[in-house]
């Protein structure tokens, strides 16, 4: 999906592409900005989708952090050693009992830096979506480097860059964009109307995508055990 093409497909919707006066009432940089918005709503809301992995040089301590536009957590799927190999295979754990291993044992690792720092488990923040706590604790003065499994924000497409979700949101995108355009005048009754229509067909279509993506994800787990 372009931005400025699907601009343009929303604006005739809105009646707002009339040959000589298109973007009239809406102009095509709000439109490319409502469009840009709608991608990072259905980012946050299919995290899990859209999941990347990223190599994250690990800070000292337990408690790690996502890099700027990092905005889910999913998982670390092990630890680069000297040779660039990702090795290890980290288990998810419970954040609590991360907690106080970290207080028990932090103090002592954080003495005893090592080359061999693998990541053996990890765990989520539950406070803090884009933060997570690793075991044991990162030493200090030691370079850890981890493939770590994350969301991270779409980037803002101009009006010839491509929308940071595939084509199969675009019905998606495009009741979000006329969600946003009606919600523009507050002071009209019709389209306060219409735009409470458009954002239930938006939460409607993602309610349809999350269904289909988790019967994918159990057909895929599926298959996965019978082989």
């Amino acid at each position: 999906m372009i931005a400025g093409a699907i601009a343009l497909e929303v604006a005739k919707l809105l009646s707002d592409a009339e040959p000589g006066h298109k973007f009239t009432r809406w102009t095509k940089a709000e439109l490319i900005e409502y469009a840009n918005d709608a991608a990072l709503q259905i980012t946050q809301l299919r995290a899990l989708e859209f999941s990347q992995p990223h190599k994250l040089e690990l800070v000292a301590g337990a408690r790690q952090t996502l890099p700027a536009g990092g905005i889910f957590f999913s998982r670390v799927a092990g630890t680069y050693d000297a040779y660039g190999r990702v090795v290890g295979q980290p288990s998810a754990t419970d954040s609590a009992a991360t907690r106080i291993a970290a207080n028990w044992f932090e103090p002592i690792v954080c003495r005893t830096p090592t080359r061999d720092y693998i990541v053996r488990s990890y765990s989520l923040d539950p406070d803090d979506q884009g933060a997570f706590y690793v075991d044991p604790p990162v030493p200090p003065g030691a370079k850890v480097e981890a493939l770590v499994v994350y969301t991270a924000e779409p980037e803002a497409a101009g009006k010839d860059g491509a929308l940071g979700v595939p084509g199969v949101y675009h019905n998606a995108v495009i009741e979000w964009m006329l969600y946003r355009a009606y919600s523009k005048d507050t002071e009209s009754a019709t389209d306060a109307t219409r735009a409470s229509e458009h954002l239930k067909l938006f939460t409607d279509l993602m309610g349809a995508a999350e269904q289909v993506y988790e019967r994918y994800l159990k057909q895929v787990t599926s298959n996965a055990a019978s082989h």
